[in-house]
């Protein structure tokens, strides 16, 4: 931009000692120190000392502010005490009035803009044609494309808007983002971010995110409201990640996500750590452990282990924190049972060596 901008005062300056050396006449305020205008009705109403480069027909005509650049025809023609403004090509900045350093490159480029500090590059970009009077008040604003950002009376401020007729009927707001062709189109509300073909063109809402082509959440005419969500995607699969970031809770392949994180579809990973107390209580000697028979008739009763819940309960759903831990306790009664088992075993295993002697002793007899 810095290099596009020190390209273009070069041009103006050859330009302005062409015209001194080839002896043209004009229509022009003469009397101005330290300004270079040419063209019929150029800086006409220009104060003495206004330091105004101004070459078009009715270029800077009314302009009273200081250190402007003005190239085109009735550029800037209605600008009035705004000052270190830049603006190339026909009717550019050409109602900007009391704004200061905007810059405006293109045809009808930021045509009615009357705020600060904008950059505006592309043919009738910032330009809000559509009406009589009708003024946006934004600043701050970076907008590159073609046909972007009409915005409205009331303006936006600290916005990057970039492609063709990106927030080309931008809604207002502010701390906003628009990039790729149509992208948020019709967007409004507070710290958006839009980015990729038609993303977001629809959505009147603060702190959303809007990211790939196509990814919009209504239809032109009737606007979606979502306010602080995050939608990720594509035409074709508006739902592949959606959050709802107010609330804390993302969802893949689902557009309501109801928990921290909600996953329509197979997970698959190495590993899956789940924070949880542990069931170590089993082995305290305080600790009632079922008899082999009461699990027997309690399976023969309800249907389910001791401990769980019915199929009807769970009503098709698994939470995996809660049962891993019901069946480490079960693994764990099983380990107990085990035990005590063995020790039996091992009882009758000696018993069993004893008899085996005492029959072989009655043997020999």
């Amino acid at each position: 931009m810095k290099n596009l901008l020190q390209l273009l005062s070069t041009l103006t300056l050859c330009m302005t000692i062409a015209f001194g050396a080839m002896g043209q006449s004009c229509d022009c305020n003469t009397s101005i120190v330290g300004s270079a205008i040419f063209g019929t009705g150029a800086g006409a109403n220009n104060p003495t000392t206004g330091e105004l480069t101004a070459l078009g027909y009715g270029a800077g005509a009314y302009s009273t502010g200081y250190r402007n650049t003005f190239v085109g025809t009735s550029a800037s023609y209605t600008t009035t005490s705004g000052s270190y403004n830049t603006a190339f090509g026909a009717y550019a900045l050409r109602q900007n009035q009391t704004g200061d350093k905007n810059t405006a490159l293109g045809y009808h480029a930021g045509t009615q803009l009357k705020g600060s500090h904008n950059i505006a590059i592309g043919s009738e970009v910032l330009s809000n044609v559509i009406g009589a009077n009708h003024f946006n008040l934004s600043s701050n604003v970076v907008a590159i494309g073609y046909g972007i950002g009409m915005l409205p009376s009331a303006g936006g401020s600290e916005l990057v808007i970039i492609g063709t007729e990106a927030g080309g009927h931008y809604a207002g707001g502010d701390r906003s983002t628009i990039i790729g062709h149509s992208a948020g189109r019709a967007i409004g509300g507070n710290d958006v971010v839009a980015i990729g073909a038609n993303a977001g063109s629809t959505n009147i809402g603060d702190g959303c995110i809007f990211i790939g082509s196509g990814m919009d959440t209504g239809v032109w005419g009737t606007p979606s409201n979502y306010a602080n969500h995050l939608f990720i995607g594509n035409g074709t699969n508006k739902e592949f990640l959606v959050g709802d970031m107010a609330a804390g809770k993302l969802g893949i392949n689902t557009n309501a996500p109801q928990n921290a994180l909600d996953v329509c579809g197979k997970i698959r990973s190495d590993e899956v750590i789940i924070e949880n107390n542990w069931c170590d209580f089993v082995f305290d000697v305080c600790y009632d452990l079922p008899s082999l028979e009461e699990e027997a008739q309690h399976i023969e009763e309800e249907g389910h282990l001791i401990g769980f819940q019915s199929e009807e309960e769970m009503n098709g759903e698994i939470h995996l924190s809660d049962v891993t831990k019901r069946q480490q306790v079960k693994i764990e009664e099983v380990i107990l049972h085990l035990i005590e088992m063995n020790k039996r075993l091992d009882v009758l295993e000696a018993e069993n060596t004893e008899l085996k002697e005492e029959v072989k002793q009655l043997r020999s007899k």
